[in-house]
């Protein structure tokens, strides 16, 4: 019985063994050869993912032809087509040789939500093999294999698409690629341009007189602050940029001067400012704001010379509602998670504000104030009540500060809202 244990035990650890082996090694599958480059095809398709992954799908031919497909998140979407040397479609068929692709498994995937699937696909002949990749490093996938995709990436040179580099410009041009198009696909690559600083193209659109203050719809495969290339030029800051379109028309709609006048607050550019105000622009104040409206905008590009001047020059009523926060509950949301460095920042633009009449005790919809609505952490608790934040304020719904840090378990907020409270009692006089 003893020997029969024994051999079931090592039956056992060879199967385990062979089952490991066999979900990362390949199989020494023959790999087809090659009697004419016309035989051959290589593609690699990237989808997305539960972010921002660059989605396209790319193919290389024996003779040399590249023909991209970009889809989301990527610089250059839509067909593209390039041309490299038939010689580097050879060594990169070699690298698939060696690595033994045709003997892979058809997929290697392992359990997990959210990530990007990517498929490789080699065509010789009427020989045709794919591989699925879904995290493969994670369920076995043989580095050589996963090596290959970036080799295909290097050979088309993706990245003349993906990411865009000094080159893309003149491979649009070899395609006939009109830059000074009206359509909403050339635009939308004016404004991605702008977005990630492509020299070249932004270059070639204005040599071509392109549209600058079109409007392009709203494009979730690449969100834009911005809806015009004139007002996405000024939200980076791209001054001479904005001169040089300006020329180009003589007035834009009020729509657009109010967008352009916020990309200029949120750009952090005092001149950028001045020079959207010597257009005869004026930034509005509603009553009720966005987080892009003209003030956060330029409260979040964390220049209070450029706060400053708005308020002074404008004076606007700082008791307003911004996403449904107060100003000063509103500046504080958006800085929970950062350095001492932009804390100190943050703090100070608090000072500036309630300098020009914000108040840190002013009440939102719900009647929270700031306080009451930062009192799960513990910086924001330290400093709103050192800028004098009081903590016995209610809200409608009867929530107090102190609740608050109880019911969200900040036990150094609810140390602080208690000794705030104490200090304020030992304060005031006895009846």
């Amino acid at each position: 019985m003893t020997r029969m244990r024994r051999i079931s035990f090592g039956l056992l650890l060879v199967c385990a063994s062979v089952a490991a082996w066999a979900r990362g090694r390949r199989f020494l599958v023959p790999f087809p050869s090659v009697s004419e480059p016309s035989q051959v095809r290589i593609t690699l398709a990237r989808g997305g993912c539960f972010g921002t992954c660059p989605s396209y799908e790319v193919t290389i031919s024996g003779d040399g032809t590249i023909h991209y497909r970009g889809e989301a998140f990527v610089l250059v979407t839509g067909d593209h087509t390039a041309h490299i040397d038939p010689k580097t479609v050879a060594l990169l068929l070699d690298s698939f040789r060696k690595a033994h692709f045709f003997g892979a498994n058809n997929v290697y995937r392992y359990n997990a939500t959210d990530l990007p699937t990517y498929r490789m696909t080699v065509v010789v002949g009427s020989r045709k093999k794919s591989v699925v990749d879904y995290w493969g490093e994670k369920a076995g996938m043989p580095r050589e294999i996963i090596d290959l995709e970036d080799l295909i990436d290097k050979a088309a040179n993706t990245a003349l698409w993906i990411k865009g580099s000094d080159e893309t410009a003149s491979a649009l041009t070899q395609e006939g690629w009109r830059f000074g198009a009206h359509d909403q696909d050339h635009i939308a690559l004016y404004l991605r341009a702008i977005q990630v600083g492509n020299a070249g193209l932004k270059e070639a659109f204005l040599r071509a007189g392109a549209p600058v203050g079109t409007k392009v719809a709203h494009d979730s495969l690449w969100p834009l602050r911005e809806d015009t290339p004139i007002c996405a030029a000024t939200g980076k800051g791209e001054l001479l940029l904005v001169q040089k379109m300006s020329r180009q028309l003589e007035s834009l709609s009020p729509e657009i001067d109010t967008e352009c006048m916020s990309a200029a607050a949120r750009s952090g550019s005092v001149a950028m400012l001045q020079f959207w105000t010597a257009r005869g622009v004026r930034p509005s104040f509603p009553r009720e704001e966005t987080g892009d409206d003209v003030l956060p905008s330029a409260i979040q590009s964390g220049n209070p010379e450029l706060v400053r001047g708005l308020l002074a020059d404008y004076k606007p009523d700082l008791h307003l509602i911004v996403g449904r926060e107060t100003l000063i509950s509103w500046l504080f949301s958006h800085s929970h998670f950062g350095a001492a460095e932009q804390r100190q920042k943050t703090n100070a633009m608090a000072q500036l504000l309630m300098q020009y009449g914000a108040d840190v005790n002013a009440t939102g919809p719900g009647g929270t104030t700031a306080l009451i609505d930062e009192s799960f952490f513990e910086e924001d608790t330290r400093d709103l009540l050192m800028l004098g934040a009081d903590p016995t304020a209610v809200a409608q719904n009867g929530d107090t500060a102190l609740s608050r840090a109880k019911q969200y378990r900040c036990p150094v907020c609810v140390m602080l809202i208690e000794q705030a409270l104490d200090k304020r009692a030992a304060t005031v006089p006895a009846p």
